[in-house]
């Protein structure tokens, strides 16, 4: 079928500043029906009988303006705008596959060549494999040095020999003559404990001679408790932790354990548990303190040495902690109303702080709750030395804790 041109106008011709382009040329030879590609033809190259179907420039565009497409060098009338790059179509060519677009900017997407290694390559590349050294022969670079930060130029003097008073705390002074008062009094009660302890075991039997008395094994406690308060007073005149002072305590302390633990005072026994462990913790930061001290000029047996026994007294302490915390459970703290009862309603904070300002001289005085090995020790004596007054009082044990003099 084909069109009749259309009749002329009697109107006068438009004169137009910017001519149109003149029309495609209408054909009215039937289409060739043999198969071919659409795209296949440009526009130097393009037959009149395929554009007889259309009137306008492209099929996307209604407007007499001329399209993109038919003013582009290279370009095809038929290739839609979504084709288009950068205002020329994309150039397909027959037998070749269609290049991918992306979406997001319209770019045709540059095809990666494929790369075949020829067979010489691959065996020079075999040789060079070949011709590597072992792995077990390699040795890697040492890696540079870290930067040094800028604040390390400023050192802050990690010692200091002169007492300084901390804040909210007695005088050096002082606190040197309170630790020395405990000092004495926790010497008296261990020669009492002693004294006693050995004229009990003259008047038994050598089966029960080692068996101790409840009034020399409350005698033992309290004695740790009041050298542990001195010894923590010692701490704070001094500029470090005064470790032979703590080193010292174990021998008095494990004679504390043996008795409680065969006497089967299970809220005693908890307390040297935890007294114990409060103790290793602190020698362990002490060690820790001189070992990155002395770390530069330390031999390496030495270095060893120290972190092996940092190490074991690091396990004993949470070893020690938690066999505290199963024996001074509320359960066993039921059998001690009164303690039970201020430990539950304390309200005092567990800080170095309020530590400071408690006076152990008494066994009745406020403590932290709950405990654990990392507690200011003088919240531990504290709290001991309650639970021995009322272990007497419970148990009928003619024992008194005796009032250290502190003015």
């Amino acid at each position: 079928m084909t069109r009749s041109p259309a009749p002329a106008s009697a109107a006068p011709p438009i004169r137009l500043r910017h001519p149109l382009p003149p029309p495609p040329h209408l054909s009215t030879r039937p289409r060739s029906k043999e198969p071919h590609s659409s795209y296949a033809s440009t526009s130097s190259s393009a037959s009149p009988e395929f554009f007889s179907t259309s009137n306008a420039t492209s099929p996307y565009y209604t407007s007499s303006h001329p399209s993109p497409a038919s003013t582009s060098s290279g370009s095809s009338l038929r290739t839609p705008p979504d084709l288009l790059v950068n205002g020329s179509s994309v150039g397909h060519k027959v037998g070749k596959a269609v290049p991918a677009v992306n979406s997001w900017n319209g770019r045709a997407v540059k095809p990666r060549e494929e790369r075949k290694l020829s067979a010489d390559e691959i065996r020079r590349r075999k040789r060079l494999l070949g011709d590597l050294p072992q792995l077990e022969l390699l040795q890697l670079p040492s890696p540079p040095p870290s930067p040094k930060p800028a604040a390390a130029a400023t050192k802050r003097p990690r010692d200091d020999d002169r007492a300084v008073a901390r804040h909210g705390s007695h005088s050096p002074t002082t606190m040197t003559q309170l630790a020395a008062a405990y000092r004495s009094a926790a010497r008296e009660l261990k020669h009492a404990a002693d004294a006693r302890a050995a004229s009990a075991s003259a008047s038994r039997p050598s089966y029960v001679a080692a068996r101790p008395t409840e009034v020399s094994a409350l005698q033992q406690l309290d004695a740790v408790l009041l050298f542990c308060h001195a010894f923590w007073l010692d701490d704070l005149a001094s500029p470090r932790c005064v470790a032979k002072n703590w080193i010292s305590l174990f021998g008095l302390l494990r004679y504390a354990t043996n008795a409680h633990a065969d006497l089967g005072n299970d809220v005693l026994l908890g307390v040297c548990r935890l007294v114990e462990a409060a103790v290793l913790r602190k020698l362990h930061r002490h060690d820790s303190a001189m070992l990155l001290r002395d770390i530069a000029t330390a031999d390496v047996d030495e270095i060893k040495a120290a972190v092996e026994r940092q190490t074991a007294d690091l396990e004993r302490a949470d070893r020690l902690a938690s066999q505290a915390r199963n024996l001074l459970a509320v359960p066993n703290l039921a059998a001690y109303p009164e303690l039970c009862k201020t430990a539950l309603a304390s309200t005092v904070p567990n800080t170095e702080v309020a530590a400071r300002g408690l006076d152990a001289s008494t066994p009745k005085c406020a403590f932290a709750w709950p405990l654990d090995c990392i507690t200011p020790m003088p919240f531990i004596v504290a709290f001991g030395r309650a639970a021995v007054a009322e272990h007497a009082l419970t148990a009928n044990v003619h024992y008194v804790p005796v009032k250290v003099p502190t003015t």
